[in-house]
């Protein structure tokens, strides 16, 4: 993985309380503040997409949103874009 970026584990339950997966997200440093590009991010999606399930896309205007749809659809992964 990115040698700056962090990561979290969370637990997925069903209804009744059991575990039913462990959920990785991953966050990348931001390169350029301007367009919030991340090198490290950008390095990932490209060259280790087997690491990802989902692409989760929170901006639209971002070059982050445009890379990750960009790199979802050519690695044919799923994506979502929620816009905050």
């Amino acid at each position: 993985m990115a040698r700056e970026a962090r990561s979290r584990r969370y637990g997925v339950y069903d209804k009744h309380g059991n575990r039913i997966n462990l959920v990785y997200f991953f966050y990348f440093p931001i390169s350029f503040a301007t367009w919030e590009y991340s090198r490290d991010l950008h390095f990932a999606l490209r060259h280790l997409p087997e690491k990802f399930d989902l692409v989760h896309i929170t901006s639209v205007f971002l070059s982050a949103s445009a890379l990750g749809a960009h790199y979802a659809k050519k690695f044919k992964k799923p994506y979502v874009i929620s816009p905050r």
